[in-house]
């Protein structure tokens, strides 16, 4: 993944930016991408912030992974189009 979130080389994988506000204006402070892009997994397609906004909860529509837990676990494909939430924090 590029630094500056312009790495698309995986076709509808998608990605979420977060914004701050600057004075008037506002900025992209960061993206995020899954830590596993698929071709058309449509990540971002969802958002929800907590009341802080320091923790993300985003959906990847057509995430084709079988895990139905979280945790360090090996992305797998072996099922199509389950879907996946993905949870960030902004402290880590």
């Amino acid at each position: 993944m590029n630094e500056d979130g312009s790495d698309d080389t995986v076709s509808g994988a998608g990605a979420a930016y977060l914004f701050r506000r600057s004075g008037r204006s506002w900025v992209i402070e960061t993206y995020l991408k899954a830590s596993n892009p698929g071709p058309d997994d449509h990540f971002g397609v969802c958002v929800a912030l907590s009341a802080d906004g320091d923790t993300a909860a985003v959906g990847a529509t057509f995430e084709d992974s079988s895990h139905s837990s979280v945790g360090n676990v090996r992305p797998n494909d072996s099922q199509t189009d389950p879907g996946a939430v993905y949870g960030f924090d902004r402290s880590r």
